[in-house]
């Protein structure tokens, strides 16, 4: 096992990660590998590529979140993923101080995760808006106060958005927010009243796995402190991604917000996938009741 290079990441996100059909982040990926460039891994024998997996550290909170996972085709079911797993989460405990990993996998992977000791907290739900001509043709929700609302914060409303971000995550995210804020095709709005920042959205550019006809985007975070502001921020958010006919909109709730759920369907969202939220040792200390929509299935929050 060694460290994978940012180039090794993109030639894998070219390969492996789209063959599998998972959406394949490209102005994110940057983002994502500098949030901790130490925790992307691979597994080789003789120089041959094996697997890969990613475990991204928050060393502040002992938590690391698995991703990336993947075990060449012609080499599955020969124990190099669980090798590589082992490995990676042994490094991570021994060198990181990591107490707690976490980890999304559909129901029929759970009981391989729940051999390596980890837990299904919750199930989350991903969720599908395609505008249609009829909604095009109609207005959206009324929003009254969209004049608490802005996409560009200087310093001080920046500073406000990093404290609100890492009350609710766990810890402070400042280089994480900032890159994934500026990156192409990417709009972010915050709620600020008083000074005080009350949540955030922000909606990017999809990548999906396979050619589409249709552009897509994909919201998250969404972070609020109730979901009035939180179906403001989102509602906002879908105007202005300026959606044409069956262009498409996704995003993932937690399955423990349950507020969340409900908002996003009354704004007619469809589920389509369902995903385990398991954890190997104590539970992050998200203000999850504020999580409406996560970053990343990558990051962890």
């Amino acid at each position: 096992m060694r460290h994978m290079s940012y180039a090794e990441l993109v030639e894998l996100r070219a390969t492996w990660v789209k063959a599998e059909g998972w959406s394949a982040i490209r102005h994110g990926l940057p983002v994502t590998y500098n949030i901790d460039p130490q925790g992307f891994y691979l597994l080789e024998r003789d120089g041959e590529k094996l697997a890969s997996i990613s475990v991204v550290a928050y060393p502040e909170m002992k938590f690391a979140y698995i991703a990336f996972f993947i075990v060449a085709k012609p080499l599955r079911g020969q124990g190099y993923g669980g090798t590589l797993l082992d490995k990676a989460m042994d490094y991570a405990t021994t060198h990181r101080g990591i107490t707690t990993f976490g980890l999304d996998c559909l129901e029929s992977l759970s009981p391989l995760y729940t051999k390596y000791g980890f837990k299904t907290k919750t199930i989350d739900q991903f969720w599908k808006f395609t505008a249609t001509e009829q909604w095009l043709k109609d207005d959206l929700v009324n929003i009254s106060d969209t004049q608490n609302l802005i996409s560009t914060p200087d310093e001080a409303q920046f500073k406000n958005l990093v404290a609100y971000d890492a009350a609710v995550f766990g810890m402070s995210r400042l280089a994480f927010l900032k890159g994934f804020m500026t990156k192409p095709g990417t709009k972010t709005l915050i709620y600020i009243k008083d000074s005080m920042v009350y949540g955030y959205g922000i909606i990017s550019e999809r990548e999906a796995a396979q050619p589409e006809p249709d552009a897509s985007f994909r919201i998250g975070p969404l972070y609020a402190h109730d979901s009035t502001i939180a179906k403001t921020i989102l509602t906002c958010l879908i105007d202005a991604a300026k959606l044409k006919i069956n262009e498409s909109i996704y995003l993932e709730t937690p399955g423990n917000n349950q507020a969340a759920a409900e908002f996003v369907k009354t704004l007619g969202f469809e589920p389509f996938l369902s995903m385990h939220k398991m954890y190997r040792g104590p539970e992050p200390k998200h203000d999850i009741d504020q999580m409406f929509c996560y970053s990343s299935l990558v990051t962890g929050g």
